[in-house]
């Protein structure tokens, strides 16, 4: 039983350095790295202009208006005098 058990943990122990010899030579080639970069790229594609700030005149300006331009006529000049109701 003791030697079925060492045998196990010896299986175990070689797993774990071969696990170890594959990660440490997967981040010695920089793969982690470039993944990182592809993601931040993707992400910063996609969210593009979403954080953006746009500044937006909100003065109110009254607007121009040409009185020759205005539907109603505007009123005769008045001399001071008032009109008279009889024009004969």
């Amino acid at each position: 039983m003791k030697r079925d058990v060492a045998i196990f943990r010896a299986a175990e122990a070689l797993v774990a350095l071969v696990l170890l010899v594959a990660l440490y030579h997967w981040i010695g080639t920089g793969t982690p790295a470039a993944l990182v970069r592809d993601a931040t790229h993707w992400y910063s594609h996609k969210v593009d202009g979403l954080f953006a700030v746009s500044v937006i005149d909100t003065g109110v300006k009254l607007p121009h208006l040409d009185k020759a331009s205005l539907p109603i006529a505007a009123a005769p000049p008045t001399d001071g005098a008032a009109p008279s109701a009889s024009t004969t």
